[in-house]
This record gives structure tokens, C-alpha cells and sequence, in this order.
């Protein structure tokens, strides 16, 4: 659970096309965090969601063909 912000931290094994989208419970597009080539490595991504009403959250990251999501909360 976070407040205001929060970081997302994921590890991609080789270059590739990243897409980290955070949606609302009715699936609904939030925000997109990420949207662009990236190396391989380990990588963060700061999430302000100040302004953003509290509730569950979903973290959907895509890259190239693998789709991971994860629930997170805002209280």
C-alpha cells in the first residue's frame, strides 16, 4: 500500500518494447508509465498519484510478449 507515490521496480532479461499502464477496478487506463524501447536490466519507474482518488489499482506490464499484472492499493 502507498499514499502519494509509489515505485515500480521490474527486471527485463533482454532489450524490449515496455508498456506499464496503471488501470482502475472497472479497467479503465489511469496512466501510462512507460511506453517505449528499453534495455535489459533492472529498471524503476516513480508513480505520483497524488490527485488520484484512493482504491485498488492495477499495474499491467507489458514487454514484447509477456503480460504481468499486479494489485496495488492507494490509501
Amino acid at each position: 500500500p502507498f499514499s502519494s507515490s509509489t515505485t515500480l521496480e521490474y527486471e527485463l532479461e533482454h532489450y524490449a518494447a515496455v508498456n506499464l499502464t496503471i488501470y482502475n477496478q472497472l479497467g479503465q487506463r489511469v496512466k501510462t508509465l512507460v511506453n517505449e524501447d528499453q534495455s535489459k536490466g533492472r529498471l524503476q519507474v516513480q508513480w505520483n498519484a497524488s490527485g488520484i482518488p484512493p482504491g485498488v489499482y492495477y499495474c499491467r506490464l507489458k514487454a514484447d510478449n509477456q503480460v504481468i499484472t499486479k494489485k496495488i492499493i492507494k490509501y
